[in-house]
């Protein structure tokens, strides 16, 4: 038996999202490493919602979302889904590609996430992700794309949350000390 599985479950657990927060920054990217050391720990903590939703807490602000929703929103299972969720969105804006199929759905993540922002998800979003350049260069690339008559962009999901986001970001980051 390996030592690893020797220790009982909360020091598991606590090992594991000090390796998941290595990085504070973007997604648990030394966690599969951990998971891939054999099966059973793999079994135990690769698919423990109660993991994945506390590095979620360490990442990500729950704060907004359980005022929202009440406390359905900070169930384990669903922070872990949120977790998934927020991560590829972090690492789809990251590469940068203003034509990828799945720029609507990013931009809706990431638009909910700083509406969501108490401090760590604007950090995630702009620090890890590169947000502003981002959305500056889906801005200036995409908007006049298709033009309305009288030279306007066309109004759309991705044309409007471009902008907000762009506004969101600017707005937030002019104003902070």
């Amino acid at each position: 038996m390996l030592p690893f599985l020797a220790f009982p479950y909360e020091v598991q657990l606590h090992i594991a999202l000090c390796t998941a927060c290595i990085d504070p920054l973007g997604p648990p990217i030394h966690l599969p490493a951990l998971f891939a050391s054999c099966r059973p720990i793999y079994d135990t903590l690769g698919r423990s919602h109660e993991l994945h939703a506390r590095i979620f807490r360490a990442k990500f602000d729950v704060s907004a979302a359980h005022r929202r929703f009440g406390p359905v929103a900070i169930l384990s299972r669903n922070l872990a889904e949120q977790l998934k969720t927020y991560c590829t969105t972090l690492k789809r804006i990251r590469r940068g590609d203003i034509f990828a199929p799945t720029l609507e759905d990013d931009l809706w993540v990431a638009y909910l996430m700083l509406m969501e922002s108490d401090g760590k998800n604007f950090v995630q979003l702009v620090e890890y992700a590169g947000l502003p350049s981002f959305a500056d260069r889906l801005v200036r690339m995409r908007l006049n794309e298709t033009q309305a008559p009288g030279g306007w962009p066309v109004e759309n999901n991705v044309t409007s949350l471009a902008a907000w986001i762009l506004w969101m970001v600017t707005n937030r980051r002019e104003s902070s000390p």
